[in-house]
């Protein structure tokens, strides 16, 4: 071989060489595969990240929510409880929606209570899987939530049995309780019943079942339903003391003129009928063991009287033809109580058949001031006026209204100048 052809073979094979590229590829590729698998590797971490922080944000929500709503007839400035209360509330719902792999790395819940509203707040620390590479270790997760509720106004007339008929409104009458409201406990369809062409103006109803209002009738727009139970507002009343013995043994009597009754036990119930006109002097009549039952031909009156029912009264009736008025004491036990029952335990669980029955009607003109409470009673009262008149509230474990009347609630005020009536909640929202 010549000198020369020697050269050129070495020379094109050191070009070829040159040119060849065969295997730079790879180590391109090497280089670059790291930083693209830390990339998706952090997208993997921040998905992680992102899901753990919407199931605690719905944790807190739901806390907030939770709390908020607690005990919400309760007086938050001066219950010592309440606060207690809605942060357990908090807590617990916390607990309940916080899935164990994020409850394992999240700190406790902090609940912080300003007035009515509930703020919760839950942080966490999250270890990461794959930045950790480039020394990123955990991820600090922190959600926060504020709850509050709107207290939509006082109840002039409450249902309390969730068993029970609710509040039913009949007849044509004319009810006008100005921006009061009526609640009813009763869970089920018609928990609020409106028929006939009755007339109904109100702040609105709160009801735990639904509503039903007839084509004939004409009602307030502001109907909200799947309220709260509410709790009785009275519950911690203290009934009166009943004076020692008997004062009256079964009571009765007939047909006369008219008939001035007084203050006292009677015991065996009082029963009445067939007077023109029947009168109660001032005080507190306690009824025990017998019914109370008056029937006047003529006018039924008394001022500052209060009725009150024991526990083995077993029906009410009064029933006057001509005009019913009767106004309640101003002070002392059953002071601004017309007639009233003690609290009973578990008054929202009553059935049927727990309960008395409870009458009131007039037969010209309807005018009781003060409060009805008879929790343990289906109370129905029937007017037949166009003025009737009827006091603060009426709370009993079912109300039915009927008549041809104009049925007005006055609004009476506590010595706060606060209207008198269970104050309630339809609206527990987040705020932020």
């Amino acid at each position: 071989m010549s000198p020369t052809k020697h050269s050129l073979t070495l020379r094109n094979r050191f070009a070829d060489f040159a040119f060849n590229q065969r295997g730079s590829l790879s180590v391109i590729s090497a280089v670059t595969l790291v930083p693209l698998l830390i990339a998706a590797g952090s997208a993997f971490d921040m998905g992680r990240a992102n899901r753990a922080l919407g199931q605690m944000q719905k944790a807190v929500d739901s806390a907030a929510l939770a709390g908020a709503a607690t005990s919400i007839t309760m007086d938050f400035a001066e219950d010592p409880n309440a606060g207690e209360a809605r942060t357990y509330a908090a807590k617990m719902m916390v607990e309940a929606n916080l899935p164990d792999q994020i409850a394992k790395i999240a700190e406790a819940p902090q609940v912080a209570i300003a007035g009515t509203e509930v703020t919760v707040d839950l942080d966490a620390e999250m270890p990461t899987a794959f930045m950790k590479l480039v020394g990123i270790g955990t991820m600090s997760l922190s959600a926060t939530a504020t709850a509050d509720f709107s207290k939509t106004g006082n109840a002039c007339i409450v249902a309390l049995g969730a068993n029970g008929d609710g509040i039913e409104v009949g007849g044509t009458v004319n009810l006008t309780v100005d921006d009061c409201w009526l609640y009813s406990n009763k869970a089920a369809a018609k928990s609020i019943d409106v028929i006939g062409k009755a007339t109904i103006h109100a702040g609105g109803s709160c009801s735990v079942g639904s509503t039903s209002v007839s084509n004939n009738s004409t009602v307030y727009e502001n109907r909200t339903t799947g309220c709260y139970t509410m709790s009785d507002p009275m519950a911690a009343w203290t009934p009166p003391t009943p004076p020692e013995g008997c004062t009256y043994n079964s009571f009765s009597g007939g047909a006369g003129t008219s008939i001035t009754l007084y203050p006292g036990t009677y015991c065996g119930g009082l029963q009445l009928s067939g007077y023109d006109a029947v009168h109660f002097t001032a005080g507190v009549y306690h009824i025990t063991g017998g019914a109370l039952t008056i029937n006047s031909k003529g006018n039924i009156t008394g001022t500052e009287v209060g009725f009150y029912i024991g526990e083995d009264v077993p029906s009410i009736t009064i029933n006057g033809t001509a005009d019913v008025t009767l106004t309640p004491p101003t002070s002392g036990e059953m002071k601004d109580k017309l007639i009233a029952m003690a609290p009973v335990e578990n008054a929202t669980e009553l059935t049927k058949t727990d309960l008395i029955t409870a009458k009131i009607n007039g037969g010209s003109l309807l005018d009781l001031a003060g409060t009805i409470y008879l929790p343990g009673a289906a109370l129905e009262i029937s007017g037949n006026s166009s003025d009737d008149s009827m006091g603060s509230q009426i709370i009993a474990n079912s109300v039915k209204l009927s008549g041809t009347s104009t049925l007005s609630f006055k609004e009476q005020l506590d010595e706060f100048g606060n209207p008198i009536g269970a104050e309630f909640v339809t609206v527990v929202k987040l705020i932020k």
